[in-house]
């Protein structure tokens, strides 16, 4: 994905890798890093409430040319097991071209992270740059396929917490039980 490790500080890199090793605890080990997305067959010609988000932006992406954003994506780690897909977002994922996807997420889509804290960093945040539309984009290919496909997609926040601090396992432990509650706003 376009959020590149090699373009992250020392700490944010650190950040990350102690956030999979948070994982890989959690997991017992099994768990699968920076999976490509072809790991699921979604058929995005097929999802009314995509194509509407999609249409809505003025701009060259059709169903045909997003099958190539495809090869882009990489997942942080999916927990096949419990049908878990994490994804740990940093500033350039906070666009307004990600907010204008996220307010356009149907009311009962059941991802598991807090909507209205991302479209709030969105506007806080507010990243611009040359691909903020792609990423925009292939985050929201994401949000769709995977949780259309049954799977819980939860999205970390880069530097909502010290994943170096020793509670780390405690933390995502109440992400996870608040995501499966419908309840990730409160964390």
């Amino acid at each position: 994905m376009l959020n590149n490790f090699f373009s992250m500080s020392d700490e944010q890199r650190k950040q990350k890798e102690a956030f999979k090793k948070t994982l890989r605890i959690y997991s017992d080990g099994v768990i699968d890093y920076n999976i490509r997305f072809d790991v699921i067959d979604y058929d995005f010609s097929q999802d009314e409430e995509f194509k509407n988000i999609l249409d809505s932006f003025e701009n060259s992406y059709t169903l045909e040319s997003i099958e190539s954003l495809k090869k882009e994506i990489s997942i942080t780690g999916i927990f096949e097991k419990r049908k878990y897909i994490f994804m740990y977002d940093g500033k350039n994922k906070f666009t307004k071209d990600r907010k204008k996807t996220l307010e356009q997420y149907p009311e009962d889509f059941k991802i598991g992270f807090c909507l209205s804290k991302w479209i709030k960093y969105c506007e806080e945040i507010e990243y611009d740059s040359t691909v903020s539309l792609q990423n925009a984009l292939m985050d929201m290919m994401i949000d769709f396929a995977f949780t259309k496909s049954g799977y819980t997609v939860i999205r970390v926040k880069q530097d909502a917490f010290d994943w170096t601090d020793k509670g780390a396992l405690r933390y995502l432990e109440e992400m996870i039980e608040q995501a499966k509650r419908g309840e990730f706003c409160e964390i």
